[in-house]
């Protein structure tokens, strides 16, 4: 189902893949803090974040996330940390 998402949350990285796109947040060092967003089908190693030019597909994965969150009563501490 191509509507279908899936979240994850895992060692302060947090994710939502929809089809081919991917979401994606890792905090510094591993990361720089702010939401990425992919096309794997074109960028299966995701070199290539396409968050500036995908403004919509954005906002609608990080409304994915936020559903995720409160699905599943996530908290996010001091440094990006979900519990």
């Amino acid at each position: 189902d191509k509507n279908a998402w899936m979240g994850a949350e895992v060692f302060g990285r947090r994710s939502i893949t929809q089809d081919y796109w991917k979401l994606l947040i890792m905090e510094p060092p591993w990361g720089n803090g702010e939401w990425q967003l992919y096309n794997l089908t074109t960028d299966p190693a995701e070199q290539n974040d396409l968050s500036a030019t995908e403004p919509e597909r954005l906002k609608t994965m990080i409304e994915y996330w936020q559903q995720y969150e409160s699905d599943n009563g996530l908290i996010e501490a001091e440094g990006g940390t979900v519990f």
